[in-house]
């Protein structure tokens, strides 16, 4: 890995943003006077928005094969360390393999403009962007860079969309959230995406269904 690759940045980035999601004044689970920074959650939006749109301009401005689109023909065995799965999409007919480098353009190029617009536009292009990164999991091995994308994507979600993750009993974190987005409404509170700060935490994970 070389200093061109930019992940030492994106991990950086990355970090520094996630200092800013917690507190410091507290050690409660779910602070109720420090909700998530709405800045924070434009920043990482802003970052997936760059990493996606600096790729694509990237591919687009290098190599032919991404112009013709036969870049894919040979990335299943000349991508870092292969996995089984990639022998057999490397066997797919060529014209899947041309779907696929069509398929790299609109989510590298196109859809991340999606993060920037409306709510609904934002949510479906956070599920553009996980769901590539998976792909690219399940494809190949990008080490961590794939999953250190997903990370900034989570951001373009808000507590009603990934709410169904939660536990709806009495008690769970999900009730708490409900109860201080009530007072919010009534004027005796704050309000934010607060499962967002939550769903990003590792140790958050153990608590989803309690």
């Amino acid at each position: 890995m070389s200093d061109s690759d930019g992940w030492e940045s994106q991990l950086l980035e990355s970090g520094f943003l996630a200092i800013f999601l917690c507190p410091l004044i507290t050690i409660q689970r779910l602070p109720q006077e420090t909700p998530t920074s709405g800045v924070v959650l434009w920043a990482y939006r802003w970052l997936v928005f760059r990493i996606m749109i600096g790729a694509g301009l990237i591919k687009i401005r290098g190599d032919q094969c991404w112009r013709d689109l036969t870049c894919m023909n040979y990335h299943y065995e000349t991508q870092p360390v292969p996995n089984p799965i990639s022998y057999y999409l490397h066997q797919t007919p060529e014209i899947v393999h041309k779907f696929e480098t069509l398929c790299n353009h609109f989510v590298e190029l196109i859809a991340p403009w999606f993060l920037l617009l409306s709510r609904r536009c934002r949510i479906t292009g956070g599920i553009i962007q996980i769901t590539f990164q998976v792909v690219l999991i399940i494809s190949g091995n990008l080490s961590f860079l794939n999953w250190l994308t997903i990370l900034p994507s989570i951001a373009c979600f808000d507590d009603r969309s990934i709410q169904w993750l939660f536990s709806s009993r009495i008690g769970s974190i999900r009730d708490q959230v409900s109860s201080l987005k009530a007072k919010a409404v009534r004027g005796k509170g704050l309000h934010s995406d607060r499962l967002f700060m939550l769903a990003i935490s590792p140790r958050s994970f153990l608590h989803l269904y309690r």
